[in-house]
């Protein structure tokens, strides 16, 4: 057989394609490489995916079912179930017994594996289609019989499952509810997992089973064992009173689990497997826990945290987190701490478990793949010890990990571990603490100075009490110097200057900061040198502002002038300025006259230096950045005389440059000056250069930031600033009616900021119109483009094209169609979605649930109800149109 040279046409003929087929597989499983290996296989991809969407495909992998090759028969089995899942219409009723006849024969001849398991799929998913509602009873109790029925609840309440009619689904989970004594009669784990968690079985149920003794008897032989038991925990949670006969058989078995006898062996797998239970055992029987003595099954859950893999003790956070949640929800509050004082012996064992988790590793170091899942557990188990906080106050937990901290010998990975558990608790420390902090700032000048996580972390911590260090500034004397040391050390730089800023914030440092920054400016990180720069401008006080604009302003607007002016410097020089420049602004609290005069003084050298680099984005963003942080720090009125130079350079450097900061600058002006009688010039300026180079679907695609910014852009123009656009101007006018065909395109644009920023920029407009009478530009356009905008978004819900929001934030498919209904209810209802409707494969009560929310005017809260409940009917049923197509 020679491979595919081009797509063949499909055809009719059954033996034509039972040759096809077979030919592409042997393409798709080939191991032969040459120079067309890979066209062909893509080829024949494309082919047989085209192949099991056909009508064809029922009677050709049916015999296709017989071929000795494991792999064609595998293939055939595969597509047979997609076909009942989604192709079902395809297949005439009265040949629907014959099919399962056949699959059935197949099933008992094939061995243990995948394609078996596929044969199964298959004959489920048509059980459900022909409303075959006596399986249970038809089938003997054969291993085969019990992979079927195995599979058939999961496969009755799968969304990938078409049905013609929901009834079908509901008829069907009857049948095998009115069943499920008798089926949770076969010893198998694996059936009594996919019925317990696909059907609504009562807790009787499960009783009448004998599911949960049979399980706990299993765990250390099948892993399924547990699976099914922490699934019953889940499923049947203590709070709910149907299930009180249940949970009371259930928790005096499981608690008598020897969990203390898996501790100390070092079987992980049984250790996994307790976790697990435990685990779901407290966040499923959390009711407990807060109204009655649930102090077995803590002590149970805190063993568990105890556990040294911390891939398996981890699995008890999300506990902790709700538990500490639901505890401090409870109403009453004498309730609330009585039960708070029933388990602080608990609480306490965990914060000891989490100091010993805390810990770095072993002398070796940890690998560069580890060092992500070794801080986010740290983060997770400072989380634990701030949920402690929260119960025990901040008093309790600091003596308890201040004993720990001052009674260490030699071990730094202790004191690394209290000092990084001591940082969530520094906002629960009163300022007047005198017991054991002063003791702990005496400690940190006694640790050794070169273990660099251990200094990363004392850094963090004397930042994080630089509000305690405010009313004892005995200790600062060496701390400054242990800090500005650190700035050395790239592994401790960051830590240090965030100490610093945070000292800076809280007590006036003055001269000894500016001296480090001096020191430290262009030698380090720029992000390090930041934090610094920004600790230095909030300390500064009020009498010292013009010294420090002379020491920190002047250097930076002189390095800048040299690196605009040089020919051969970079525009990171720049940029490295343009941010210094922008700290100080936003930071440095001077006076107005003085913040205009820098402004003025470096606007030159800011238009200069976005015009030597007009098309480093990054450029772009630095200088937006810094007008917006300075139109802001100055105050509309300060700032106003400015703001035509202002608009002017953004609608220059955009028209240069098609860099999307420009828009976003323009749409903080728009907010900032919502009634400026320049607006509908740079308006109109900026859509005009934006609608230049946005032609087409392609050109959106190449430019998603701009697309992004200026649909934002212009939602903030219709909701600040309407009139500019939405009057009855010509100019207004033709910017909107280009606007409406930029939108049009940019809903089918697959790029999530992008997407959502035409879905708010259309739902703006479509609010302003509905809810203003004067607003006939909007009306007009609404009108002439509706049926698209309608099509488009149902277009949406049925996935056809891209959705990033169904419904909720300000813009969504449910909040434009919702407006679209106000504005224009009539042409909404029987023209826009009667002429979509006809366009797409969903069922004719679908359609009509949504069009009767249309009609009775429904709120917003129910009109997102009923697209919901669309969207999720129509994406189903359309699957069979994207197919076919």
């Amino acid at each position: 057989q020679q491979p595919f040279q081009e797509l063949p046409p499909p055809t009719e003929n059954v033996d034509e394609e039972l040759r096809r087929v077979l030919q592409a597989l042997v393409v798709i499983y080939s191991t032969q490489n040459n120079q067309h290996g890979d066209w062909n296989r893509k080829l024949a991809d494309r082919y047989l995916v085209r192949f099991q969407s056909t009508p064809i495909a029922w009677m050709v992998c049916d015999q296709l079912l017989s071929d000795p090759s494991p792999q064609v028969r595998f293939f055939a089995a595969q597509t047979l179930h997609n076909k009942c899942q989604c192709d079902i219409f395809q297949l005439p009723s009265i040949s629907m017994p014959s099919l399962r006849d056949s699959l059935t024969q197949h099933l008992h001849l094939a061995e243990n594996g995948p394609y078996k398991t596929q044969l199964a799929l298959a004959i489920a998913a048509l059980a459900v289609q022909m409303n075959w509602t006596t399986i249970v009873q038809d089938l003997a109790s054969t291993t085969d019989s019990l992979l079927i029925l195995k599979v058939l609840p999961e496969e009755c309440s799968s969304n990938r499952l078409v049905v013609e009619d929901e009834t079908l689904r509901y008829m069907m989970e009857d049948a095998l509810l009115s069943n499920a004594k008798q089926v949770l009669a076969y010893p198998s784990f694996d059936l009594w997992f996919s019925w317990i968690r696909y059907l609504p079985l009562s807790a009787q149920m499960i009783i009448d089973g004998n599911i949960v003794p049979e399980c706990l008897a299993a765990l250390n032989q099948n892993e399924m064992a547990v699976d099914v038991l922490v699934e019953v925990i889940r499923l049947y949670p203590s709070h709910a009173p149907r299930n009180q006969i249940l949970v009371q058989s259930i928790l005096p078995l499981v608690l008598q689990l020897p969990l203390e006898q898996a501790l100390q062996g070092n079987n992980e797998d049984v250790q996994r497997a307790f976790c697990r239970i435990f685990t779901e055992l407290g966040e499923s029987y959390l009711s407990i826990l807060l109204e009655q003595d649930g102090q077995a099954i803590l002590t149970k859950v805190t063993q568990c945290t105890s556990i040294a893999d911390k891939s398996i003790s981890g699995m008890t956070h999300n506990f902790w987190y709700r538990f500490v949640m639901e505890l401090e929800q409870l109403d009453d509050y004498r309730k609330r701490q009585d039960q708070v004082d029933l388990y602080t012996p608990h609480l306490l064992q965990l914060l000891d478990v989490c100091l010993v988790h805390l810990e770095y590793p072993g002398d070796e170091e940890i690998a560069d793949d580890n060092i992500d899942d070794f801080h986010r557990e740290r983060f997770y188990l400072g989380e634990s010890i701030e949920d402690c906080c929260r119960l025990m106050g901040g008093n309790a937990v600091l003596e308890r990990v201040g004993l720990r901290l001052t009674s260490w010998q030699a071990n730094w990975k202790s004191v690394e571990a209290c000092l990084y558990a001591m940082q969530p608790l520094a906002k629960y420390i009163p300022h007047d603490e005198n017991q054991f902090m002063p003791q702990c700032f005496v400690l940190l000048s006694q640790l050794p100075q070169d273990i660099e996580p251990l200094r990363f972390t004392v850094s963090l911590f004397i930042g994080k009490y630089a509000p305690w260090l405010a009313s004892h500034l005995e200790h600062l004397q060496t701390l400054l110097p242990y800090l500005a040391q650190g700035l050395s050390l790239p592994k401790c730089a960051s830590a240090s200057a965030i100490a610093i800023k945070s000292l800076c914030e809280r007590i006036a440092l003055g001269e000894s900061v500016l001296d480090l920054y001096k020191q430290v400016c262009g030698k380090l990180e720029l992000s390090v040198e930041l934090e610094i720069l920004e600790g230095l401008c909030r300390g500064v006080e009020p009498n010292q502002v013009q010294k420090y604009i002379l020491q920190i302003v002047e250097p930076v607007g002189n390095r800048l002038q040299q690196s605009v002016q040089n020919s051969s410097s970079s525009h990171k020089d720049i940029t490295n300025e343009i941010d210094r420049l922008t700290v100080v602004i936003r930071f440095l609290k001077m006076p107005g006259p003085a913040l205009i005069k820098i402004l003025q003084s470096s606007w030159i050298l800011l238009e200069s230096a976005g015009r030597k680099h007009p098309t480093e984005a990054i450029m772009a963003e630095k200088l937006c950045r810094f007008h917006k942080h300075a139109l802001r720090t100055c105050g509309k009125q300060l700032y106003a005389p400015m703001l035509p130079t202002l608009m002017t350079m953004t609608v220059s450097f955009f028209q240069s440059s098609q860099q999307a900061p420009y828009l976003y600058l323009a749409s903080i002006v728009i907010t900032e000056y919502p009634q400026n009688p320049g607006l509908l010039q740079m308006i109109q300026a900026l859509c005009q250069t934006s609608f230049a180079f946005l032609t087409s679907l392609q050109d959106l695609t190449n430019n998603p930031d701009v697309v992004e910014e200026l649909f934002y852009c212009m939602g903030r123009v219709v909701k600040y600033s309407p009139d500019p656009l939405l009057s009855n101007s010509p100019v207004g006018g033709e910017i909107l009616s280009s606007l409406l065909f930029c939108t049009l395109m940019g809903l089918e644009l697959d790029h999530k900021a992008a997407n959502r920023g035409t879905f708010n920029f259309l739902q703006h407009l479509v609010t302003h119109g509905a809810e203003n009478n004067n607003a006939i530009n909007v009306r007009t356009v609404i009108q002439q483009h509706g049926e698209a905008i309608v099509t488009k978004l149902v277009r949406a819900l049925t996935g056809d094209l891209p959705v990033y929001c169904i419904d909720g934030g300000s813009g969504s498919v449910s909040g434009v169609l919702y407006k679209l209904n106000q504005l224009c209810p009539l042409d909404f209802q029987q023209k826009w979605l009667a002429s979509t409707f006809l366009q797409i494969m969903v069922p004719d009560h679908v359609k009509q649930d949504l069009l009767t929310a249309s009609q009775q005017q429904r709120s917003q809260n129910d009109f997102d109800i009923a697209v919901r409940s669309f969207r999720a009917a129509s994406e189903r049923f359309c699957k069979k149109d994207r197919h076919l197509k």
